[in-house]
């Protein structure tokens, strides 16, 4: 399971959890009024943790939660339902992409720096570690679109990245020209990785590494 589907389903617990958190209904819109205390302190911490590892610690749903978690504490009703409004807002913005942009910001950020510590290392005469790190980034990229995908591609630490790369040609993400393209720097990736270094040279290497980075800014940028 990756990252965002384990986000996810963190999110639908927790937020599957609200409805128990206020006692005798008859609030408002159907909550209660008032807290159960011991229920919701350990369900706001787990809250708590979830926005600040997603979200960051700085940020407006962490630090808005915080404030109205720790008035809710000692029973403020209304404080508990901006809590759970919070949590499900947050959980939205996740589940319909909001934090995309900055997910695939991210990915392709490493994704560049990698090639660009591959080119350094080629430049540096070392081709075999050059074409391990490249393939580290050609990794990194197909499994981005892997994650992109609706549904997203399932894939473990098991599955192989030819699979990924004919599952993202079925899915009409690229041609087939395009799979063919990409087996063959998996190929090279992999002679890298077993030790096969006399089966390419830095002519390769350099190609691959441009090819990779070409791939990324079309597909991930």
């Amino acid at each position: 399971m990756n990252i965002d589907r384990r986000v996810l389903k963190r999110f639908q617990q927790l937020v599957g959890k609200t409805d128990s958190l206020i006692k005798d209904a008859g609030y408002g819109d159907g909550y209660g009024d008032s807290v159960d205390n011991q229920e919701f302190t350990g369900w706001g911490l787990s809250v708590l943790d979830l926005l600040q590892r997603v979200f960051g610690e700085n940020s407006l749903q962490c630090q808005h939660f915080a404030k109205s978690y720790e008035r809710a504490r000692y029973g403020s009703v209304v404080d508990a339902i901006d809590c759970i409004s919070i949590l499900k807002s947050a959980y939205e913005d996740y589940e319909n992409g909001y934090l995309f942009d900055i997910r695939t910001l991210l990915k392709a950020e490493l994704g560049g720096n990698l090639l660009d510590q591959a080119l350094e290392l080629h430049k540096g005469g070392q081709k075999n570690l050059a074409c391990f790190v490249a393939g580290l980034a050609l990794e990194l990229a197909i499994k981005d679109l892997c994650d992109r995908q609706i549904p997203a591609t399932l894939y473990d630490r098991r599955t192989k990245l030819d699979t990924l790369n004919h599952s993202l040609c079925k899915a009409k993400v690229y041609n087939l020209t395009k799979q063919k393209q990409i087996h063959a720097w998996i190929d090279l990736r992999n002679r890298a990785a077993h030790g096969e270094w006399d089966e390419y040279d830095f002519v390769q290497v350099k190609e691959l590494i441009d090819s990779v980075r070409h791939f990324v800014e079309e597909y991930l940028s």
